[in-house]
């Protein structure tokens, strides 16, 4: 028995990682064929505060549920809730602290980084997109272990993999059919995060899974 649960959870999981992994290079791979080397350029210099925000995403909801587990296993549901409600208000405000952040520090960061010249410019056109974006990123990366928590690991690998192939198709149309470059992909970016948040945000907040207001307060 545990070892079967132990498999229900592990192989989506490694499945949504690999996909998570190709899914990083899709920008490049068509902003480099549009735009060329200084494309490519652009896309790898800027990753790291792209990852940045991911990355906030991904470590407040793992963390949350990880409190979450902690709790349900010791039977005390309200403080389950209260770490639910609490994850979803730290995700908003990192949202909203990482979009400032981009918007005043990016270009500095980007020519620390070594950007100039058109590089610079390409790729803050990327960063100040994805950042303008930041709740969707945030929330996206963010509800995956959410959703695990509840016993929907392979909805979870379902709608990351959703995300890569409306990714992958828009960014194509976007850089490549109507040549917007790095900001095509950026958008695109967003666009797939926000088509696959909106029915894990549906199942989180489903009638049976919801929790009193009062919970969403920070503790």
């Amino acid at each position: 028995m545990m070892k079967k649960n132990f498999l229900k959870y592990v192989i989506p999981s490694m499945i949504a990682s690999l996909v998570t992994g190709i899914y990083t290079s899709i920008d490049g791979l068509f902003v480099g064929r549009a735009v060329g080397d200084a494309g490519i350029a652009s896309i790898s210099i800027a990753w790291p505060l792209a990852a940045i925000i991911l990355a906030v995403g991904t470590g407040i909801g793992m963390g949350g549920a990880v409190n979450m587990s902690n709790h349900m296993g010791a039977e005390e549901k309200s403080e389950a809730d209260k770490a639910l409600g609490n994850t979803f208000t730290l995700m908003l405000i990192a949202s909203a602290v990482l979009t400032i952040f981009i918007r005043i520090c990016a270009k500095p960061i980007l020519r620390f980084l070594g950007a100039e010249g058109q590089v610079l410019e390409l790729a803050y056109g990327y960063v100040r997109v994805l950042g303008m974006g930041s709740v969707l990123q945030v929330l996206g990366a963010g509800v995956t272990p959410l959703l695990r928590n509840q016993n929907k690991a392979w909805i979870a690998m379902a709608l990351m993999m959703t995300n890569f192939v409306m990714d992958t198709v828009l960014s194509g149309v976007f850089v490549l059919v109507l040549g917007y470059g790095v900001t095509g992909a950026a958008l695109a970016t967003l666009i797939g995060q926000f088509i696959a948040l909106v029915p894990s945000l549906f199942i989180l907040f489903r009638k049976e899974n919801r929790v009193p207001i009062s919970n969403y307060y920070l503790k």
